[in-house]
């Protein structure tokens, strides 16, 4: 996913990998209680469940008041994240996409009954999030789960899903990157603040890969525990597997002893 800032206005646009919750949710942390009021501009079609509830979360928690705008597509996990403020805009071009959450599960008979108990209880919460918003009886819901359901700016203002219907929010250029999901395109030079995820393809050289940042915190972290594997340049998830390893290793120790 890529976090784009100017001033107190946020992109959020692309795919919800795996790990985004807890950097997107860093970014949304810097600039929060900055300004009295940001707007949190949303593009995607959706991604890992998980990492979209956390960013919707930490949407919900900031102390800054937050506006949702829609300017492309919203489509599956993006309908929760639309729902982390306190009023949402649409563009009249873009859409909404509503379904049930999506898994693979792979093992035993008793291994997809658990499957099937979380996907139950995930699809619970959206029907929740949905009753909240628009005020609708839950089978009327609970039907915009049944499949892939499409709701242009119109529709969505009749089903509550959204407040207000706004002229199009990005020219024409813009919007034919965003048709074909090309978020680096839809930055501004003057950009205060934008990031992508580590490990994703750099904008400006499609054949290399974005290294991750030095980080301070990091290499004290891998100091004080002794880390073995990892620097101050490895990813996030490298440097929590190997604390990991870490406790793991002192919980063996400890059981011997």
């Amino acid at each position: 996913m890529l976090f784009s800032a100017k001033g107190n206005v946020v992109r959020l646009y692309g795919n919800i990998y795996e790990g985004d919750g807890i950097w997107i949710s860093r970014h949304l942390d810097e600039i929060d209680g900055k300004f009295p009021e940001i707007e949190i501009h949303l593009h995607g079609n959706g991604g890992s469940v998980f990492d979209g509830n956390l960013i919707f979360t930490t949407l919900r928690k900031m102390k800054s008041e937050r506006d949702i705008y829609l300017d492309g597509l919203c489509a599956s996990m993006y309908t929760i994240l639309m729902l982390g403020g306190r009023k949402i805009f649409m563009a009249k071009n873009a859409m909404i996409m509503t379904h049930a959450p999506k898994g693979m599960i792979r093992g035993t008979a008793a291994d997809f009954l658990k499957g099937a108990k979380l996907l139950n209880s995930l699809e619970d919460i959206f029907v929740d999030n949905y009753k909240t918003k628009t005020k609708k009886d839950e089978a009327v819901v609970r039907e915009w789960l049944v499949g892939d359901n499409y709701f242009n700016s119109k529709e969505s203002k009749e089903a509550g899903l959204v407040d207000e219907i706004v002229d199009d929010v990005l020219d024409t250029s813009k919007l034919d990157a965003i048709r074909e999901m090309k978020v680096a395109a839809l930055l501004d030079a003057d950009d205060e603040h934008f990031a992508f995820p580590e490990g994703s393809a750099d904008p400006d050289n499609p054949n290399e890969l974005i290294k991750p940042k030095n980080d301070p915190m990091k290499k004290e972290l891998i100091e004080a525990l002794q880390l073995q594997g990892v620097s101050e340049e490895s990813s996030d998830t490298a440097v929590i597997a190997a604390v990991q390893d870490a406790i793991n290793n002192q919980s063996s120790k400890t059981e011997l002893e």
